[in-house]
C-alpha cells in the first residue's frame, strides 16, 4: 500500500494526479486502443428488385442480376460477383461498386452466383449462392399437310 504525507492542498492534487496517471497507465494492456472505433462486417448481400429470384425458371435472356447490401459503419462497399453454370461459381467481376452484373444468358441453362460485399477496413461478407433457370429455347416445327387424293377440282 502507498502511503503519501501531505503537507497542504497542493501535494493532494499532486497525489491525486499521480494515482490517476497510475492506474491510466494499469489499464492501458495489449495492442488494442479501446477507444478505436470497432468496425462491423457489411451486411449479408440480399436479392435486389431487379431479380431474378433464387429458384427462378423461365428467366429471359437479358436479365440483370441485382441485390442490395449496407454497411451499419457506412463504409463505401466493393462487390465480388461470383457467376457461372456450376454450383460453385466463378470469379467474373471484383471491385465493382454498382450493385449490379449483366452476364451473358444462354437459353435452357441453369445459372449459380453469390455476391461478396467488402468494406473498405478489410471485412466482407458473402451472400448464399442463388440460382435461376433461363427459358428454354423455342423450338418451331413446320407440318407439311398430307397430299391430297382424288380427283383434282377445277
Amino acid at each position: 500500500m502507498v502511503h503519501f504525507h501531505t503537507r497542504g492542498p497542493r501535494d493532494l492534487i499532486v497525489a491525486a494526479i499521480m494515482v490517476s496517471l497510475l492506474a491510466l497507465l494499469a489499464s492501458c494492456g495489449g495492442d488494442s486502443d479501446p477507444t478505436a472505433p470497432t468496425n462491423h462486417q457489411p451486411a449479408i448481400p440480399s436479392l435486389g428488385t431487379g431479380g431474378p429470384a433464387d429458384g427462378a425458371t423461365d428467366v429471359a435472356l437479358g436479365t440483370v442480376l441485382s441485390w442490395s447490401c449496407t454497411d451499419a459503419d457506412d463504409d463505401p462497399l466493393t462487390f465480388t460477383v461470383h457467376f457461372g453454370e456450376s454450383a460453385d461459381p466463378p470469379v467474373v467481376s471484383t471491385g465493382q461498386s454498382e450493385t449490379s452484373y449483366a452476364p451473358t444468358l444462354v437459353n435452357g441453362t441453369t445459372y449459380y452466383w453469390k455476391i461478396v460485399a467488402s468494406d473498405d477496413v478489410t471485412k466482407s461478407t458473402s451472400s448464399p449462392v442463388w440460382s435461376f433457370t433461363t427459358v428454354a429455347a423455342v423450338t418451331e416445327s413446320v407440318t407439311v399437310p398430307d397430299t391430297p387424293t382424288g380427283p383434282a377440282a377445277g
